[in-house]
């Protein structure tokens, strides 16, 4: 299967509020943000392997160990929502300080349109 690029892109919040915490032990946020241009290149294939493969590229990729990437494809194959395993490559544009879509929904909103397609 070829590759597809999928771009994550970085925001700026112009606004923050945190309003409370909610039940969970997460803030419920009112945030106004903008998306930049300027984003992370993520490539992505279907693999016929036993276990995904998740690889960080780039002068921003040192150190990063437990990534959003990694926990939304554990929770995926646990709920068995998954048909393939998936070759990730993620070439990092963004600095940490830059935040771009690591966090978990927003990785998924990267990859939603993907994983519907791919298994469908």
């Amino acid at each position: 299967m070829n590759k597809t690029l999928i771009r994550s892109n970085a925001k700026v919040n112009l606004s923050l509020n945190i309003l409370g915490r909610k039940k969970n032990g997460f803030h419920n946020i009112q945030s106004i943000y903008s998306f930049l241009d300027y984003h992370d290149e993520i490539y992505i294939r279907a693999i016929k392997e036993s276990k995904h493969r998740i690889k960080f590229k780039g002068k921003f990729s040192k150190n990063i160990k437990n990534n959003s990437v990694s926990q939304l494809l554990k929770i995926l194959d646990e709920k068995k929502l998954l048909k393939n395993k998936y070759d990730i490559q993620i070439k990092k544009k963004n600095s940490s300080k830059i935040r771009s879509g690591r966090r978990l929904h927003e990785c998924l909103s990267s990859f939603e349109l993907f994983f519907k397609k791919e298994n469908n």
